[in-house]
Order: C-alpha cells, then structure tokens, then sequence
C-alpha cells in the first residue's frame, strides 16, 4: 500500500512537471538529512553519489528546508539568492549525471518535516505558483495517509502529553480499531496491562473513553479545505 502510494504521487509529480526524473525520501530531522527510497528515471550512481556526499553541498537539502520552512523550492531559486562560487561544486557534480535544474517538495504537519519529492530536470514553466500550490496539496493528503509519516506525527504529539513510548505504541493500536486482547498479542504484554495504559492515556490527554482517543489521532491527519487556498 506504501509502495503504491508513493509510485503514484512520483508518477503524478514527473507528469505535470514534465520532468526526467523523480525521486521519493524520508525526512531524519535529528540527522538533518534525507533518505532516497524511492525513484523514477534517476541513476542509482546518482542517489548513492548523493547519500555519500552530495546531499551536504545541496543547497536544497533538509538542513536547509528546516530553517526556511518552506513547501517547496528550485535550485533556479537558490542560485538568484546565492553566489555562484557557492553552488558551483554541486551543478558541476549533479551536471556529470545530465542534471541541470531540481525542485524538490517537502511535506510538514504540526512543524515537522516528514517526507519530500526531489525532481530532476523539471519544466519549470509548466506549472505556475497555483498549481504548485495545488499539487503539492494534493500529495500531501495521499502521503498522510502513509502509516510510517502517521507514526512519527502521532509520536510527536504525544510528545506534548508525556506519554511514554509503550503509551504511544497503544495509541497507534487504538487508531487501527484493535481490542485489548489484540493489543495485548500483538505487543506481547498481558491485557491487565494494556488497561493500565489506556487509563493513563485518558487521563494524560484528559479524555473519558477510547473512542475519544481514535478521534483525537485521527483529526491529525485531516488537512482543512481552505490549507490549499492560504499554501
């Protein structure tokens, strides 16, 4: 389901942007770095070249998305703001593999950074400022709905409420619509145990049933209908 979601969000980016090539990554903020898992049409010299030692000289890196907080962003952008002999190592490197031009989308939710779309060789002028904004509204509601980026938001929210690891890993459970007893298989603990968790969960996050709970996780991944319009 993943696999499938993230091909069809890399073949609905490369198609509008007419681009030559698309390439799919998780977000480390700790590290501040990006992870290649996914691609069409990009060497793997490149996105390996890149892992080792490009990503560094990238002036559109996760490092550098974190401190601006922006959605979305050109290489084209990057060098009207920075001089020349700043970015001449990485378009001389990336120009070795046929790139002359990226723009990459980054996806957030509460303040975090989660995944991103790199592309290669765009068309630039296929699409205007709108229907950036639209797309990347777009790909943004299906990559939310990927249960690794649910994970990580779910995690840091409750990071908010002091839940301990083991309480988190019961919340992601009681989202799916599990009982106690499957709770309980799956995480190897006894059922007595996971109503000790769920009663502190309530009371950490000031609810009155689990219901509530799945209500609560469930509205994080609820993008509002104007989001598109004020991108």
């Amino acid at each position: 389901m993943s696999s499938l979601t993230i091909h069809h969000a890399l073949v609905l980016t490369k198609q509008l942007f007419d681009a030559e090539g698309v390439m799919f990554y998780w977000i480390n903020e700790y590290n501040q770095s990006a992870y290649i898992t996914d691609c069409i049409n990009v060497s793997h010299d490149f996105i390996d070249s890149y892992h080792r030692e490009l990503q560094d000289l990238d002036p559109l890196n996760v490092k550098n998305f974190l401190k601006s907080k922006e959605a979305f962003s050109s290489l084209t952008e990057c060098r009207r703001h920075h001089p020349c002999t700043e970015l001449s190592v990485y378009d001389n490197y990336i120009k070795t593999y046929g790139i002359e031009e990226t723009f990459d989308l980054l996806f957030w939710k509460n303040n975090h950074a989660y995944a991103g779309i790199g592309v290669t060789n765009p068309n630039l002028k296929q699409l205007d400022q709108s229907q950036i904004k639209s797309l990347h509204y777009i790909l943004e509601q299906n990559l939310l709905q990927l249960k690794p980026i649910q994970k990580n938001i779910i995690f840091h929210y409750l990071e908010n409420y002091s839940l301990t690891n083991r309480e988190k890993e019961v919340c992601l459970y009681l989202l799916d619509g599990l009982s106690n007893s499957e709770i309980a298989e799956y995480m190897g603990i006894k059922v007595g145990t996971v109503k000790i968790n769920l009663n502190r969960i309530l009371d950490k996050l000031n609810l009155t049933c689990r219901l509530q709970i799945a209500k609560q996780l469930n509205a994080l991944f609820q993008l509002p209908d104007h989001a598109v319009m004020q991108a």
